[in-house]
């Protein structure tokens, strides 16, 4: 779910980096922060396999499948390179749903200051 997640973000990252216009302020949109906690969820629950039964009673060694008979498996399950990736992994989708929080923020803040520009500042209504 993690990369499917990933890749689909990365193409609508992609497209709304293009689609913009010189005038426009808004680039990043509503759902991109939630998006980006729910990969780091998935990410971050790929950890849970240390920790469950199919890792700790070796079930894949005990399959008689061709990959169970080429493949050696150990006692247990332990914290490889792998799980390290996995965790740096959470951590960079977490800090892009965050950088993504601040980024729309800082362009509704600026959309804002834009309008009133445009509008003049005009706080009293016109008689004729």
């Amino acid at each position: 779910m993690a990369f499917i997640l990933g890749v689909i973000m990365l193409v609508i990252a992609s497209i709304a980096a293009c689609s913009t216009g010189p005038g426009d302020l808004g680039s990043t949109h509503r759902f991109e922060a939630p998006a980006y906690f729910l990969t780091a969820l998935c990410q971050g629950l790929v950890l849970l396999l240390l920790s469950s039964n199919a890792c700790n009673s070796n079930v894949l060694a005990d399959l008689n499948t061709p990959l169970s008979n080429q493949a050696e498996f150990g006692e247990t399950c332990e914290m490889s390179t792998g799980a390290k990736f996995i965790i740096s992994a959470t951590a960079f989708w977490v800090g892009a749903a965050v950088m993504s929080v601040m980024a729309r923020k800082t362009e509704m803040k600026e959309l804002e200051e834009a309008e009133l520009a445009v509008g003049g500042g005009l706080t009293e209504p016109l008689t004729a």
